[in-house]
């Protein structure tokens, strides 16, 4: 079986087991597990994680579901006040920071991850290490484990600060453990706490289930000499892989992980993807693609591809709209009826989605599972109902005023409507599309390019011509003629006439009258045998094909899959026979073995297991068979060898007596000699031909083909295919009444006008009738005029026929709903139109028009909308709950009106998991959350779509129990930012004795980039958007992303947003900050917070956001203790000498230095510090937790500088390892506003040479734009034109605005977006000029191009004016656009002379 499996299949099974193991760490890294060891397992224990034991009376509390007190502290006096803990050999002060230390860790974590890693303890086992597996040394591991809520509140009027406890969730068996002991030891715990024949309890809620557990634990470690002490704890514990890694391991053993085809990729298997992906998408598929929320063309390639079945990479930058790519992808999801599963690591992915759904109103259908916490388990009960609620009509409306899709898309086209229809005065139709490109200025300010689009199904980047009057006037006649024939041709079919007209006149000569039926099949037989005709070898074929009968046909073909299916299975046998080793090899193998038949030789001989591995290696004969089996193996190779042998004889025989019967039969010429080749190409045609002459429409065809195959042959060589097509199109629109004469007929005529026209003429004359095409009604009006009605006559009914057009397709438009505002603007603009003189012409049709509509206005406006777009019809929820769902809507109500013992989330989701999906198809969730509540026994994968967000953090194991339940897999994440870590366990078990950043080998994100070539389609997000200033992402984008990304430039470029804060320290002679052994810079923590308050004191937005990054956790620590302080304080002289203001010197560069002593610190400052702290708007974190974090003022805290003695080692921690420069690009991306760097250590104290690391010189690269303020050394402004057109307006603005004082700047901005023409005074803009020139066609998208472009532009501080070419160079039109571009930039320097001066 290994051989027929084969190596691949082999490699993917180990790799897949390997993925399995790393997932859960079972050694000592894990504080689960080693909570404390000894060397005794009596004395000397050395607890490995943060704990406080607890006196034994809270653990009825908290199982009561009450809350304890663990302690009471008195911050003035500095001594114990009450409380449940006990201290040990510690001091009441250092239980109390430690205490602070897990709140603070707890409550990082359960933002970041939404779980939390404080737990409460009950039962430790007492059990020795196995020789084998480690040291044998003694371990405590914790048995019983409870999630907590740790909180923490101060009492200001006592001067206490207190800690609270409760539970989150039930006590359950610590699995870590059990997994040890399974590994260790064979010992299942699980089994032996079973009885009866009945599972073990899950989770345990009583005191009593938790003795009964503890006995039967002491029960099975009995005879083992190990022990169970009863105590209760609160510690810092993780275990978010136990559920994954049970997951996994069962999905590996049921085959679901190596089933899955995208799994099979990412382990290296060579494969097509499942869907080819398609071509790229066109600027009009872009363009009308539906988005909810507003997206660039770069997003929307996303959404395109995803659509259509491709596995997708996504590169998403810092700031390029990932979040609002996934809501899109989302929404289009559920609106076409999928099953999604969204899963990231950090609940704020997860949260930052749902909130852009949110704003839409889309959450209906989406529920987020991230904990099994009875919180999270109540509030998913409360969601689940709700929604079924809503489906029975109950659900509360939305809000009127709630800015909607479908209500800005009126309002669109309500303006879009007002500027075509009132400003337009009787233009003909094609005049309409002209008007059209050239207000595309206008319309693009309000974003209404897509409207237009829309309307008239037309390409934006394409140029019209105006055509003047004179020219339809000029070729009337000759366009009323073309519009009088039977039918009109098309253009690509001109061309075909004159040759179609030559061989219908050949066939009328050579087979007489001819029915249309008969020439439409003519002409599809010779397109479907189009390649054989032209083709030697297939002409031949067919012809020798052609003297067979129907019944000599069809056994050829029969003779011909015959052979073809022995030559398959004959290739195939012998590559089966050459994987297989010789028969020599197998005896000698055998001989081999049969040296060791004694067990005592093969146990002691290490010659025996080399024997293994070589024969392993030669025969695939697995290391982990008995001796026995070995044997009976090698038996089984050699009768498969002689199966083989024997089947390869069979089907030698088989062909040799199908090549016997072919020799004297009717078709031996067309077969023999045998080649496949051949033999497929035969077999291809001769069924071809049974087809067509069986099918209808072609059947009439084949015959005349019997009767002279040389006609069609010399058809087939003079025209194209595209002619073919062409003529087929032409003769599905004639009359079939028609027969071969009157087509004659009129194609002659056809081509007699052609003759009368000439080419110029006739190209002009097309063009005419392809624009009158649009409008069927003036088509129409053409065709049935009188003859000889003149031009001037006819023109009286455009501007009726032009609106009347818009009006039909503003109805066709809204098929389910129409706004009143439309209908009004339509019916008064009608009006107008009726009453200047076309009553009886436009009564009837205006009467049936608003018929239509009021159909249409009784329609429910927004909400409606939404809930369709939500919740497809399909599944039927609308008027009451299916049968179905009556179960689960009554087990909702129950399990809602219980206050205790509520069902578990894991019971909800087993039972019921087809109802969730039924009325929530989208499920957020944690990869623990999708390994504990999904089910593992699916036949087909419960998803169509899996999506993954931060997929360069996240280890490529733990998404594969996720990725096992989906069709498609779309990764979304940046190989350029944070690689994936084990820093949160190590946080959770506050773990110091490894250095912070220890990578792993291999990402999610990294394992679809290395799989084979073409299973993932790579997109790039490419516009910037978090940012307010170029600045703050300029180094990034040209340091890590090659100018990749489209930053647009600020209007202020002299606007200082990246600021440098140098710190040092006086009291020391060499100025060191840095404390080398604790890896701080207590100076540079006071400079951080001080900053921070003088940056709050001018705050007065109440939603501004401020974040503090630090470059490891000690100094993260140092920092939010001196934020805890502050808010401890009343006293505001005591502040200012904990923050040193006295003993630190500050540089500042231009700023001055004695500014941060001016600092008042007042009693309202400190409140809006500890709110915004309490409501999570000021933040801080470490280098390696602040990935998916971002703020507006962003304060960077380098930590690292020179120590006591003056010197800077370049010891940087995780910024000297391969990638460190990965993690400073997430640094220093995390700004929208400002971002302040704080350093002991300018770029000139790190010291580059041969062989200094990448993270290194990316560092002092930083360092030193943060110097210069912001700016690249390299770094430009300006540049050359791009068009002749931009250099005209260029020299016209000179001499405009020369009296002004201002200055003319082309192509402002730096990287791949540039604004054309900047006008600037005194450093900053004052307006910038767009021109419609070669930049501005590079972004041919319309979205892109005038929507998403403008929006960025007005953030960025810039007023934008358009100029197009074709007013430009319209001398009037010119005067006119100079006088206005002086009158803006006059009020421009009007308004900046009145704003005070910063």
């Amino acid at each position: 079986m290994a051989v027929e499996a084969g190596a691949a299949g082999t490699n993917i099974e180990s790799k897949l087991e390997r993925y399995v193991r790393n997932i859960l760490d079972l050694g000592r890294g894990n504080k689960a597990i080693y909570f404390a060891v000894s060397p005794d397992g009596s004395s000397g224990w050395k607890v490995k994680s943060k704990g406080f034991r607890l006196s034994d009376n809270p653990l009825y509390e908290l199982l009561g579901r009450g809350q304890v007190t663990l302690l009471r502290f008195s911050m003035v006096q500095n001594e114990y006040r009450g409380g449940c803990i006990e201290p040990g050999e510690s001091s009441w002060g250092d239980v109390e920071r430690g205490l602070g230390k897990l709140y603070s860790r707890n409550r990082e974590f359960v933002k970041d991850y939404g779980v939390s890693i404080c737990y409460v303890v009950y039962g430790f086992l007492v059990w020795q290490e196995s020789p084998i597996s480690g040291k044998g040394v003694w371990v405590r591991s914790p048995l019983l484990v409870a999630e907590a809520n740790l909180e923490r509140r101060v009492d200001r009027r006592r001067g206490h600060i207190v800690y609270q406890l409760s539970l989150a969730a039930p006590f359950r068996i610590n699995e870590a453990l059990v997994e040890a002991l399974r590994s260790q030891y064979d010992v299942d715990l699980i089994e032996g706490l079973a009885e009866d024949g009945e599972a073990a309890l899950v989770e345990l809620e009583e005191v009593d289930e938790l003795e009964d557990v503890l006995r039967r634990v002491e029960a099975i470690i009995s005879e083992m000499g190990w022990r169970v002490e009863r105590e209760v704890w609160i510690a810092g514990l993780y275990f978010g892989n136990v559920e994954i890694y049970h997951d996994a391991k069962k999905l590996l053993e049921s085959g679901k992980l190596a089933g899955s085809p995208i799994i099979r990729a990412l382990c290296g298997e060579e494969r097509d993807p499942p869907i080819p992906h398609s071509g790229p998408p066109s600027d009009r598929e872009i363009d009308l693609l539906e988005t909810p929320l507003p997206a660039d063309r770069s997003q929307c390639e996303v959404l395109w591809y995803a659509e259509r079945g491709s596995n997708l990479v996504v590169h998403g930058p810092p700031g390029t709209g990932k979040s609002q790519t996934i809501a899109n992808l989302i929404a289009r999801a559920i609106k076409q009826g999928m099953r999604v599963l969204f899963v990231a690591e950090r609940r704020e992915a997860i949260d930052v989605v749902y909130e852009r759904l949110e704003e839409l109103e889309l959450t209906l259908p989406v529920l987020r599972v991230f904990t099994l916490t009875r919180a999270e388990r109540d509030r998913v009960l409360e969601d689940l109902y709700n929604t079924l609620q809503s489906s029975m009509g109950t659900y509360p409306r939305s809000s009127p005023h709630l800015p909607g899709f479908p209500e800005r898309e009126y309002d669109y086209e309500q303006r879009y409507f007002t500027l075509l229809t009132g400003t337009v005065d009787s233009l003909i139709p094609y005049k309409v599309i002209g008007e059209t490109v050239l207000r595309e200025g206008e319309l693009g300010k309000w974003g209404l390019i897509n409207i237009a689009d829309k309307y008239y199904e037309r390409g934006v980047g394409k140029d019209y011509e105006r055509i003047d009057e004179l020219v339809l006037q000029t070729y009337w006649d000759k366009v009323v003629e073309f519009f009088k024939l039977p039918f009109v041709p098309k253009r690509a079919e001109l061309k075909a006439i004159p040759m179609m007209t030559s061989f219908l006149e050949g066939v009328k000569e050579r087979f007489g009258d001819v029915s249309h039926r008969e020439i439409v099949a003519l002409f599809k037989l010779t397109r479907g045998l189009y390649d054989v005709l032209r083709s030697p070898s297939g002409a031949q074929v067919l012809e020798l094909s052609l003297r067979l009968d129907e019944e000599q046909r069809q056994s050829l073909c029969r003779v011909i899959r015959q052979l073809t299916s022995c030559i398959e299975r004959l290739r195939d046998v012998r590559e089966r026979l050459n994987a297989l080793s010789s028969d020599e090899e197998i005896s000698a193998a055998k001989e081999a073995l049969l040296q060791y038949r004694s067990w005592w030789k093969r146990a002691l001989s290490s010659d025996y297991r080399a024997l293994r591995t070589e024969l392993e290696r030669r025969l695939s004969l697995s290391k982990r068979s008995s001796y026995e089996g070995a044997l009976n193996y090698l038996e089984w190779l050699k009768r498969r060898r002689r199966d083989l042998e024997k089947e390869e004889e069979k089907v030698r025989n088989s062909i040799r007596e199908l090549a016997q019967q072919i020799w004297g039969g009717c078709y031996a010429a067309l077969i023999l000699p045998l080649d496949e080749k051949r033999l497929k190409e035969v077999l291809s045609i001769v069924e071809r031909l049974l087809e067509y002459k069986k099918s209808p429409r072609t059947s009439e065809g084949v015959e005349f083909l019997e009767r002279d195959p040389r006609l069609f042959r010399d058809f087939a060589d003079r025209a194209s295919a595209e002619e073919l097509d062409s003529m087929i199109g032409l003769l599905e629109r004639i009359p079939e009444s028609w027969d071969i004469g009157i087509l004659l007929n009129s194609l002659r005529e056809i081509q007699g006008i052609m003759e009368d026209i000439g080419d110029v003429g006739l190209d002009t004359i097309m063009d005419l009738i392809e624009q009158i095409s649009r409008f069927p009604a003036l088509r129409e009006l053409i065709s049935d005029i009188p003859n000889g009605t003149s031009f001037q006559r006819f023109k009286t009914l455009i501007d009726y026929l032009r609106f009347r057009e818009i009006c039909d397709s503003i109805l066709r438009g809204h098929r389910t709903k129409l706004d009143y505002r439309l209908v009004e603007s339509c019916r008064n603009r009608i009006k107008e139109f009726y009453v200047e003189g076309e009553r009886l012409i436009a009564r009837e049709w205006l009467n049936e028009w608003m018929e239509k509509v009021s159909e249409k206005i009784g329609l429910e406006a927004m909400e409606d909308a939404y809930y369709g777009y939500a919740i497809p019809r399909r599944r039927g929820l609308k008027g009451g709950p299916a049968l179905a769902l009556g179960k689960f809507y009554d087990k909702l109500s129950k399990e809602r009106s219980k206050r205790h013992k509520r069902v578990s989330s894991r019971e909800l989701f087993n039972e019921y998991l087809p109802q969730i999906l039924e009325v929530k198809p989208v499920l957020m969730m944690s990869p623990a959350a999708v390994s504990a509540l999904l089910p593992r026994d699916f036949l087909e994968p419960i998803f169509d779509l899996v999506v993954f967000d931060e997929a360069s953090q996240m280890r490529v194991e733990m998404a594969l129990p996720s990725i096992a339940r989906g069709r498609q897999l779309i990764t979304i994440g940046d190989e350029k930012q944070m690689p994936p870590s084990r820093y949160f366990e190590r946080l959770a078990f506050f773990a110091e004795e490894e250095e912070e950043g220890e990578e792993l080998p291999e990402s999610l994100l990294q394992a679809c980039l290395e799989a084979p070539r073409g299973f993932f389609k790579e997109l790039w997000l490419e516009w910037y958007y978090r940012g307010s200033h170029d600045s703050l992402i300029a180094f990034s984008n040209k340091n890590f992303y090659e100018d990749r990304l489209i930053v647009l430039p600020s209007a202020n470029p002299g606007d200082r947003r990246v600021e440098f804060v140098y710190v040092s320290c006086p009291s020391h002679p060499n100025g060191g900050c840095y404390i080398e052994g604790r890896g701080i810079n207590p100076c540079e923590a006071r400079a951080v917070v001080r900053r921070l308050l003088e940056e709050l004191s001018k705050l007065d937005d109440e939603n501004f956001t401020m974040g503090i990054v630090a470059m490891n956790d000690r100094m993260q620590d140092i920092i939010e203790d001196l934020l805890e302080m502050v808010c401890r304080e009343s006293d505001p002289d005591r502040i200012r000498e904990l923050l040193g203001l006295s003993g630190v010197s500050l540089d500042v560069f231009s700023e001055e230095v004695e500014r941060g002593r001016s600092l008042e610190i007042t009693g309202e400052l400190v409140d809006r510090l500890e709110a915004m702290l309490n409501a999570d708007r000021i933040w801080v974190r470490n280098l390696e937790s602040v990935q998916g974090k971002e703020a507006d003022i962003v304060i960077l805290s380098m930590t690292y500088g020179r120590g006591r003695d003056g010197k800077l080692r370049q010891q940087l921690g995780p910024i000297n390892r391969e990638g460190g420069e990965r993690r400073i690009n997430v640094l220093i991306s995390r700004a929208r506003e400002r971002m302040i760097v704080v350093s002991s250590m300018r770029h000139t104290d790190l010291r580059v040479e041969e062989g200094t690391p990448r993270g290194v010189r990316i560092l002092r690269g930083f360092l030193r734009y943060a110097e210069e303020g912001g700016k690249l050394v390299e770094e430009r402004e300006g540049g050359w034109f791009e068009s002749p057109f931009e250099e005209s307006v260029y020299f016209c603005l000179l001499g405009a605005l020369s009296d002004l004082g201002v200055e003319i700047v082309p192509q402002v901005g730096v990287g791949k977006y540039r604004i054309d023409l900047g006008i600037r005074k005194d450093g900053r803009y004052l307006l910038g000029i767009e021109c419609d020139g070669a930049l501005y066609h590079k972004h041919r998208a319309a979205r892109e191009r005038d929507r998403i472009r403008e929006e960025c532009l007005r953030r960025m501080g810039w007023d934008i004016y358009h100029i197009w070419s074709t007013a430009w160079f319209d001398r009037s039109l010119r005067t006119q656009i100079m006088g206005e571009i002086r009158e803006l930039v006059l009020e421009r320097i009007r308004e900046a002379s009145k704003a005070p001066s910063l």
